[in-house]
């Protein structure tokens, strides 16, 4: 995905080096560059983090800080599910559904859907460890 949008800001970028555009044509660019320098950062930073006393989940437009406290169970969404609600649920405690996009790195941009269930096993031993310790406190 990465490569992908790299190459389309290659792609504009080449227009604002030739020579037969004007004024107007060169701002547009500009922006367009500007935009695919902001999607290549967002597609970068997209994961789920495990942190002391919390779980951040970055997607592509929303990011969401929540303590382990509130995470009621990690669900993977059901296979073929719709288009919003793939890769990892979060339910909360307050009924609310997260829901994350996660994938594997397979090498240079060569991402696959995580479809197995061990990532949602791993996040569930990360938040019983995390209330075992804030228990222990």
């Amino acid at each position: 995905m990465i490569a992908l949008v790299t190459v389309l800001a290659l792609v504009v970028l080449s227009g604002l080096v030739a020579d037969n555009t004007d004024a107007l044509q060169r701002v547009l660019i500009g922006v367009a560059l500007s935009v695919c320098v902001i999607l290549i950062v967002r597609i970068a930073r997209m994961g789920v983090f495990a942190e002391h006393g919390r779980l951040v989940v970055r997607n592509f437009f929303v990011s969401y800080k929540i303590a382990w406290s509130q995470i009621a169970k990690f669900e993977m969404p059901p296979p073929y599910g719709n288009l919003r609600k793939t890769g990892l649920r979060i339910y909360l405690q307050d009924g609310r559904i997260i829901s994350a996009t996660l994938y594997s790195r397979g090498g240079i941009d060569q991402f696959a859907d995580v479809t197995g269930r061990s990532s949602c096993q791993v996040i569930e031993e990360l938040r019983r460890l995390q209330q075992e310790r804030g228990a222990a406190q």
